[in-house]
């Protein structure tokens, strides 16, 4: 499935927001032990974790986090780190740690890990 077709999907789904902000990654650590690929998109403050088939297709939402009860957050675009596998984005929620490395931007999703962020500071 091309880029823009699952921004697309997840904005049908009701799983991506008017900003169209979203990428895929690879769950690195998720609290039930999975692992493997999921798309992350934002709808209003909530980060919504989806897996995703072997053809890239989308699937069942995993985890809804509201992002302004996330704890640890930890943003990392450095190139070089993310080649040394440390994760692009993690945090700790409800005592869980979550962790995704291996980001691809889908449509907007280029100003997804600012976006982030931002809605984890919103009150």
């Amino acid at each position: 499935m091309a880029k823009e077709a699952m921004c697309e999907t997840l904005g049908k789904l009701g799983r991506c927001d008017e900003r169209g902000i979203a990428l895929c990654a690879t769950a690195k650590r998720l609290p039930n032990g999975t692992r493997g690929m999921v798309a992350l998109s934002l709808s209003d403050n909530d980060l919504i974790v989806s897996d995703m088939d072997m053809r890239n297709r989308i699937q069942e939402i995993v985890y809804q986090i509201p992002l302004k009860k996330v704890l640890d957050l930890k943003v990392n675009r450095s190139l070089l780190k993310m080649f040394l596998d440390a994760p692009a984005l993690a945090f700790s929620y409800r005592n869980e740690a979550y962790a995704f490395v291996n980001i691809m931007p889908l449509g907007s999703g280029r100003v997804f890990l600012d976006a982030v962020e931002q809605e984890s500071k919103r009150v």
